[in-house]
C-alpha cells in the first residue's frame, strides 16, 4: 500500500507541476500568501461576519491575526492593492 501511495503522490505532483507550467505559460503569476494574515485586511475584504467562521489570534507584535480562510485570498489581496499582475484563475486555452 505504501508503494502505491508514494506512486500516487508522485503522479499527483507531476500533474500539478504540468498544470502550473501551463498557467505560467499563459501569463499567470504565482502568489504565495502567508498562513496568518492581518485580521483587518480580511475583515475589510469579506466583512465582519467572517470573524465567526475564522480562527483569530493575537500576535504581540502584529496585532490581531486571522488564519487565511481559503486559497483565493492571495490573488484577492493583490487585486485589492491594485497590483496589475493579479489575474483570475482561468485555465489556459489550447
Amino acid at each position: 500500500m505504501t508503494d502505491t501511495l508514494v506512486t500516487d503522490r508522485a503522479a499527483i505532483r507531476a500533474e500539478a507541476e504540468a498544470l502550473f507550467a501551463a498557467f505560467q505559460a499563459a501569463g499567470a503569476v504565482a502568489v504565495e500568501a502567508d498562513t496568518l494574515l492581518p485580521a483587518e485586511t480580511l475583515l475589510d475584504l469579506y466583512g465582519e461576519d467572517i470573524r465567526a467562521r475564522a480562527y483569530v489570534t493575537q500576535d504581540p507584535l502584529r496585532g490581531e491575526m486571522m488564519l487565511r480562510p481559503w486559497r483565493g485570498t492571495g490573488p484577492l489581496l493583490l487585486h485589492g492593492r491594485g497590483v496589475s499582475q493579479a489575474r483570475s484563475h482561468q485555465p489556459p486555452r489550447q
